[in-house]
């Protein structure tokens, strides 16, 4: 029973982002983009792709979870700089049944400051919600930089901003389905 309620797409769903501020709603996967436009809408993206900044020392270790509508479906972006390790992870889940995560990608892309032509860019395909976080980062299957690259992107103050995009694979067959596969919610 226990495995069958951890892959059931009418299980129910805790506000993660809204940990760190005490909300305990819990609800469907198809609730949680109306609960986060309704509480907590600075912690929700409405958009395939967004610019981060992240206007803090993100050395001195920092966590973020905000939920993304994008490609008419949920996600959960997942990120982290970890003090201990020396590293920053990010992670995005597709909420809802397993199978379909990996029907969509996120592509992380860095840049160094304009008078550098330094950048980084990652695609992964989206891990199913059902994964822990934690298990994601520890296997390094997802965007992982160690502190020493990470400095070479950084601003003055330590401030870090990225772009992220979230697509879904277009196959022959869904191209044939549908005219805007990318479109927003």
């Amino acid at each position: 029973m226990v495995e069958h309620y951890n892959d059931c797409p009418h299980r129910m769903y805790e506000c993660l982002p809204g940990k760190a501020t005490s909300c305990r709603w819990k609800g469907r996967s198809t609730d949680i983009l109306m609960h986060m436009k309704n509480t907590h809408v600075e912690s929700c993206w409405m958009v395939d792709e967004n610019c981060i900044l992240y206007e803090l020392n993100v050395f001195d270790g920092t966590e973020d979870i905000q939920l993304i509508a994008a490609c008419r479906e949920v996600f959960w972006y997942n990120f982290k700089c970890d003090v201990t390790e020396k590293k920053m992870f990010l992670a995005v889940q597709y909420i809802g049944p397993k199978e379909q995560a990996s029907n969509f990608t996120y592509e992380f892309e860095l840049r160094a400051n304009a008078d550098q032509e330094m950048s980084i860019n990652m695609k992964n395909r989206t891990h199913p919600d059902t994964e822990k976080v934690s298990d994601i980062y520890e296997s390094a299957c997802c965007v992982v930089l160690d502190f020493a690259m990470l400095r070479h992107y950084v601003s003055s103050d330590n401030n870090l901003c990225f772009n992220l995009l979230v697509k879904k694979i277009v196959t022959m067959d869904s191209a044939c389905d549908t005219k805007d596969g990318g479109s927003v919610i």
